[in-house]
């Protein structure tokens, strides 16, 4: 072996090194103080405490894989956020859109322009009718137009308002935790939110620990936004990132900050989608 190459493998040791201690004491903190497992790289107070190198080595580690949306969905993004729209107008937009000519339709290759219709035209109706229950003082057990009170095989007696299924194109079903911290403008306090988030961390650890997995998606509901947070194993340690957070849209200018994040949850979904190849149990 080169005295070269052999100085370039020793170094990548120590910064291996160097990254996973960074992580371990980070950890240990964020623990002490706040009483969670998984280290929140999107969080101001834990980013504060760490070391730049260490931070920018595990953001780069944990970012979800990037999509290239087709020119349906860029035409329809760009259509809905560039213009002035009602809400009666957006949903018109929607309902109209069409492909280019050039662009014949395939279920695969569409999924994104699909999947933002289908979750736009959601919302959209929602805003249009007269008891929107975003506008009213809603109960967590009724925030949902359907929700659930469930237990798991993999998080024993903990109950949980919802889990999302996703079935894949091998027959596989990737599985989404949902929790709803409080109702609509109601019992949305700090210290429901962390009961809450320790009790989703719990639940997800527990899923990545039965699991050949190292990623576990689950979607937080909190006053009028969504998280759309991921828990990675990295290196021994548990890792957390809020990919997107989504505000109810209930007006034309929230809906089209609605709209531009629709990419980044399309990349939350693919990123389940994906980790179901992983699935598989321990025992």
């Amino acid at each position: 072996m080169s005295l070269k190459r052999q100085r370039g493998q020793e170094n990548a040791q120590i910064a291996c090194t160097y990254t996973k201690s960074g992580v371990e004491a980070a950890t240990s903190l964020s623990q002490e103080m706040i009483g969670l497992k998984s280290l929140n790289l999107d969080d101001e107070g834990v980013t504060m405490v760490m070391d730049e190198p260490v931070l920018a080595e595990l953001k780069q580690r944990t970012n979800l894989k990037a999509y290239s949306l087709t020119k349906a969905t860029t035409s329809l993004l760009e259509l809905i956020t560039r213009n002035n729209m009602s809400i009666s107008a957006l949903r018109n937009a929607i309902k109209s859109n069409r492909l280019p000519s050039d662009e014949p339709f395939d279920n695969v290759l569409h999924a994104d322009v699909s999947f933002i219709e289908a979750v736009g035209l959601h919302f959209i109706n929602l805003a249009l009718s007269s008891r929107n229950p975003l506008h009213f003082q809603t109960l967590e057990r009724t925030t949902a137009v359907q929700t659930i009170e469930i237990e798991t095989f993999l998080t024993g007696k903990t109950k949980w308002d919802g889990v999302g299924f996703c079935p894949t194109m091998d027959k596989k079903i990737g599985v989404v935790l949902v929790e709803f911290s409080g109702g609509i403008l109601w019992n949305k306090t700090k210290k429901k939110v962390d009961k809450d988030t320790k009790k989703i961390e719990k639940g997800v650890i527990d899923f990545i620990e039965y699991t050949s997995m190292n990623t576990g998606h689950f979607i937080r509901c909190h006053g009028l936004e969504l998280h759309f947070e991921v828990i990675f194993l990295i290196d021994e340690s548990y890792i957390k990132r809020t990919w997107a957070v989504l505000k109810f849209p209930t007006s034309p200018m929230e809906f089209k900050n609605f709209f531009n994040k629709m990419p980044k949850i399309f990349e939350w979904k693919q990123s389940l989608i994906d980790s179901t190849t992983q699935l598989s149990s321990k025992f």
